[in-house]
Parts: structure tokens; C-alpha cells; sequence
């Protein structure tokens, strides 16, 4: 099942998510069977509710993950997203201006890795499914500590291949054989959902993540993995 790696180039990112962007949510419900709103929420669920909090979601897309944040975390006052792709925030936006939260939510064209932002701006930090496709994996998270108050947190939901062997098998059979297809039926985009498994089986995982994480300056990194290790969790704090 295992198969030579071949590592994807992100030179042309945004002008891919462009050219999915109208479609992006219905073939995210499709591929992932409808549960990919689940995840979301597990990351959701380790975000802090003590104090009120200024969020940051990058890599954002169409807003599925800061929607979520703003409907299950109340305390968050102001949150911002960012992405590369003109198209993915136009979508995200007409979803802000359908839940009412055009007055607490900013969006913006950026690079996750090197924002305009100024220093320790920011409380918690998400990104969700979007780690794979920065460039420089490291540099992206040094940005992200640099955008962070000290104190701050910021957590990363992201694919994995899972360690037991039948669930991982399937998973791969999935993603490298069926998910393009599906992918491709809804968009027209082949190249598009064969990235995302390329991406998949050759970003970093679990330890040696976690391993990116510290070198990016974080303590207390970790990393939970979830629904069968087919997504795992990744948390930072700045000290």
C-alpha cells in the first residue's frame, strides 16, 4: 500500500483554492462524509473560555473554523482570518454576513508565513488544515509566535495517516484513489484533491511536529490524535 512519496510544490497555492473556492465547502462535506465539521469542534474545544480573547485564524478559507470558534466560544471578542486565496475569502465573508458577526470579524489577503501584524497581537492563534500548505512549515510558526501575546496559544488541526494498520490502509486506499475522484467530480479540479493527498502522506507528523513546534519557540507542545489518528491536534503555548 505504501507508496514512493513525491513532495508537492505549494508554488501555485492560491491560484489552486481559487479555482475550487465556489465548491470548496460542498466538496469538503462530500469527502469527508459530513463529519469534517466535527473536527473542527475537537479543536474548538481546547481553546480557552477564562478570559475574553482576540483570535487570529489563518489559513482560513471559507471561515468554517472561525465560525466555529465564534459560535461555541463566546468570550472571543474579536477574531481575524487570513489566507492567500482572493476567492476562499469571498465565500467566507458572504458566511460572516449570514451569522450577523460582520462587526467582530476581519478578513484579510496575507501569508500565514510573514503577516502584517504587529507583535503580540493576539491570544489564540487556529489553523485547521492549512499547515501542509505553507512552504516553510517553520517560518510559519515562528510568525505565528511572533503575532502572539506571551501567554498566547495556538492550535493546529491537521491530517495524519493512522498508525494502525487496517484503519491505515483504508485511509490511504481513500485519499489516494477515491477522494481525487470525488474531488474532481464537484470542482473539475483533478490536481487539486491529488495535492491533497501528496500533501498528506509526506507532511510532518505527531512527534516529529510537535519537534517543528518547539523549534518555532513553543512550550508545552503536544499533540493529540483523534477519530482513528486519521486527524491529530497540535497545541503551542508562548511562554
Amino acid at each position: 500500500m505504501e507508496a514512493k512519496k513525491n513532495i508537492p510544490s505549494r508554488d501555485n497555492v492560491a491560484s489552486m483554492f481559487d479555482s475550487i473556492g465556489k465548491l470548496y465547502d460542498l466538496a469538503n462535506r462530500c469527502i469527508s462524509f459530513g463529519v469534517d465539521p466535527w473536527f473542527r469542534r475537537a479543536l474548538v474545544r481546547l481553546i480557552p473560555q477564562d478570559r475574553p480573547l482576540k483570535l487570529i485564524d489563518i489559513a482560513t478559507g471559507t471561515c468554517d473554523q472561525l465560525l466555529s470558534c465564534m459560535e461555541h466560544r463566546p468570550n472571543i471578542r474579536k477574531a481575524t482570518g487570513i489566507d492567500v486565496s482572493k476567492e476562499m475569502l469571498k465565500m467566507g465573508m458572504k458566511k460572516v454576513l449570514q451569522k450577523g458577526l460582520g462587526d467582530l470579524v476581519d478578513l484579510k489577503i496575507e501569508n500565514g508565513e510573514n503577516t502584517s501584524f504587529e507583535d503580540n497581537s493576539f491570544d489564540v492563534a487556529t489553523l485547521s488544515f492549512g499547515i501542509r500548505n505553507f512552504k516553510d512549515p517553520l517560518k510559519g510558526l515562528t510568525e505565528i509566535h511572533r503575532i502572539l501575546k506571551k501567554g498566547g496559544s495556538v492550535h493546529i488541526l491537521e491530517f495524519s495517516t493512522p498508525l494502525l494498520k487496517p484503519v491505515r490502509g483504508l485511509f490511504l486506499f481513500y485519499i489516494r484513489y477515491i477522494l481525487p475522484r470525488i474531488g474532481a467530480f464537484i470542482t473539475s479540479n483533478l490536481q487539486a484533491y491529488n495535492y491533497l493527498h501528496q500533501t498528506i502522506e509526506t507532511f510532518a507528523q505527531r512527534e516529529e511536529f510537535v519537534s517543528i513546534l518547539k523549534q518555532a519557540s513553543f512550550d508545552e507542545a503536544s499533540y493529540k490524535s483523534t477519530f482513528f489518528g486519521i486527524v491529530t491536534i497540535y497545541t503551542g503555548v508562548k511562554q
